[in-house]
């Protein structure tokens, strides 16, 4: 599932538990907003941090097939153009 997909269920799922939370006296309107807001925000947070290791996982293995593949100066050169550094 993506995240465009994800948030806004996950929106609606709080607003209606904060419907009844509110409902019920465990909140005010504004403190229950601001929970939710915290919620959006973590799970926000939680996937990105996800979605970059594995993105990161991801470039490493590739990095070690072409290391395989054509040896480390060949990468450590490719590496260095994209990246403009010189190291």
């Amino acid at each position: 599932m993506d995240i465009a997909l994800f948030i806004p269920i996950l929106r609606q799922i709080l607003q209606a538990l904060g419907g009844l939370l509110v409902g019920y006296g465990y909140f005010d309107e504004t403190g229950w907003t601001a929970a939710s807001g915290l919620i959006i925000n973590l799970v926000t947070t939680g996937w990105w941090l996800y979605d970059r290791w594995q993105i990161n996982r991801a470039n490493r293995a590739v990095k070690e097939v072409a290391k395989d593949a054509v040896g480390p100066a060949v990468v450590k050169q490719v590496v260095n153009e994209a990246t403009g550094t010189t190291s």
